[in-house]
């Protein structure tokens, strides 16, 4: 006889009585003594707290296991790589920390795996490329950082949930996401993706919902992406460069910036926001990546040290002169066309909306 642990109906009043420590609870000693019996463990929102102990590890016989909405802290023991029969792994909205465990990418069978709104550090390890089965991935709301692994996405191909956002991942979007053929949802905004979007988006032929706002992403737009069954408004929302009258209302964030014109097809589907014209260098330091979000921002000191009063808009290009270039020691992101003193050595030429940087003994290209 299989053991079922409710623990969500057995331990829900737990947060008016009292936090318990998981390796305390007596529900899951109760699976410790019977591990070949317990299939489930659902501890939701049951006021746990504490760090998760290893010996949840010794529970192989797991096929779900839900901790999410609780007060565990410290990291993933890698113990929960042996949980190989796991096809449901919930632990977001925890206080956990520490890297993503390269010992989870054992767990083949997982299809729905949420991490979310941790304090989680990193990278994606490259062995989680053998999660084939995922269709639901969750990473957002942590510290998440570094470039996705190609390899990763194309071996996600039964994805249909994919949730990066609120995270410092950074480099391309990789174009092997064009092997999640059934797709349905990408959210990646608020990251430091940069480059141009690849056209391989536009081979997710199930894509409804697209967010990629708030990264670095520039150039042109596939129009691909415009034959997608993308839900309207909010579902998708594109930044584009367009110059605008010092009165004209833009959007106040100064990241994405594809290039004009947008295709029609694009445009009847995505909320298209204009901002004023920038330009990226073309690699750009590690400590400036937030240099816009973070010090361009009232209140922020450099801002009240320069007596900036409205630094994500009107006085942005005052504020990316003397707060980001004093802070990254070169060129950061600023207004096309007017340049902070520390770009002397920089030209820029604009035609056609074909944004180009000129440095003296370099090649010219686009960024």
């Amino acid at each position: 006889m299989r053991l079922r642990i409710l623990a969500v109906l057995a331990l829900g009043g737990l947060r008016e009585a009292g936090a318990e420590l998981l390796e305390d609870n007596a529900a899951f000693k109760k699976c410790l003594d019977a591990p070949s019996t317990c299939t489930e463990l659902l501890f939701e929102n049951a006021g746990l707290t504490g760090p998760i102990p290893p010996t949840l590890g010794d529970l192989t016989a797991l096929t779900t296991l839900n901790l999410r909405l609780n007060e565990l802290t410290g990291v993933i023991p890698p113990e929960l790589g042996s949980l190989v029969k796991l096809t449901t792994l919930k632990l977001h909205d925890n206080m956990l920390e520490g890297p993503l465990p390269t010992e989870m990418g054992k767990l083949i069978e997982l299809t729905a795996f949420t991490l979310s709104s941790n304090k989680l550090t990193g990278a994606i390890p490259t062995e989680w490329s053998a999660l084939v089965n995922l269709e639901h991935l969750s990473l957002a709301w942590n510290r998440l950082s570094g470039r996705i692994p190609g390899e990763t996405f194309g071996s996600w191909k039964k994805m249909l949930t994919l949730e990066l956002e609120w995270n410092n991942f950074s480099g391309n979007l990789p174009v092997e996401i064009s092997a999640m053929t059934d797709l349905d949802s990408l959210v990646i905004g608020k990251n430091y993706f940069s480059g141009t979007l690849p056209g391989a988006i536009g081979d997710l032929k199930s894509l409804r919902n697209l967010f990629v706002e708030l990264n670095l992403f520039s150039g042109v737009l596939p129009e691909s992406i415009g034959d997608l069954p993308l839900l309207l408004s909010d579902h998708c929302v594109l930044t584009v460069t367009k110059d605008v009258a010092e009165d004209e209302d833009t959007f106040l964030h100064p990241f994405n910036a594809f290039w004009p014109p947008i295709p029609a097809n694009i445009s009847a589907k995505c909320n298209v926001i204009a901002t004023k014209p920038f330009h990226l260098p073309a690699v750009v330091h590690k400590t400036c990546l937030g240099c816009l979000w973070n010090r361009c921002a009232v209140g922020s000191p450099c801002v009240k040290k320069q007596n900036i009063e409205d630094p994500r808009r009107n006085d942005r290009e005052e504020c990316m002169c003397e707060c980001c270039a004093e802070h990254c020691k070169m060129d950061p992101r600023h207004i096309m066309n007017h340049h902070c003193a520390a770009d002397s050595q920089t030209n820029i030429k604009v035609k056609s909306g074909m944004i180009k940087t000129i440095g003296i003994g370099k090649k010219t290209g686009n960024l």
